[in-house]
């Protein structure tokens, strides 16, 4: 009995798989954000948008979709830094509590969710600022120049004579 998969039957396990997940929240490189500091920088700048109600009625379905979408990339963008293990575990429990937030308002209208995150701008702020300081971290760690050098204390004596082995002959 021949027990290699099909085409067709890989084909339907593939939409099958696919039906579990609706479209808008399958993570494509087109809606990726370029870094983890350009993701929480956007989420800071939507967070203060909704809080100062500038996001117009027409436009505030889009915010929030691609507030759900940073949301959903930022732990992916954490792991692509060289964030040490405690502050990525920061960044993946932020996230939790804030897609708590979000799964607790689904099933209402979007306005009804801008409401929400409005009244809990306090808690939404100070998750965004867990985010930022951690981004800070990356932005020193990218300031720092990094030679891969290692230096070794010398005399002034040793570093002024000149080695033999780049001496012409």
């Amino acid at each position: 009995m021949n027990r290699t998969p099909s085409l067709p039957g890989i084909l339907l396990l593939l939409l099958l798989l696919s039906a579990c997940r609706p479209p808008e929240a399958i993570r494509t490189v087109a809606d990726r954000p370029p870094d983890y500091l350009t993701a929480v920088q956007r989420m800071v700048g939507i967070h203060a948008a909704i809080v100062a109600q500038d996001v117009p009625a027409d436009e505030a379905e889009d915010v929030t979709r691609e507030w759900d979408r940073l949301l959903d990339w930022l732990p992916w963008l954490a792991a692509d830094t060289d964030l040490p293990e405690t502050p990525w575990n920061r960044v993946a429990a932020t996230v939790d509590r804030l897609a708590e937030w979000v799964d607790d308002a689904d099933g209402t209208s979007t306005q009804a969710r801008l409401e929400r995150h409005r009244a809990q701008a306090h808690d939404w702020q100070a998750a965004l600022d867990e985010l930022r300081q951690i981004a800070t971290l990356l932005e020193e760690e990218a300031s720092t120049p990094e030679t891969g050098l290692t230096e070794y204390p010398t005399s002034p004596d040793i570093a002024a004579e000149p080695s033999s082995a780049q001496e012409d002959p």
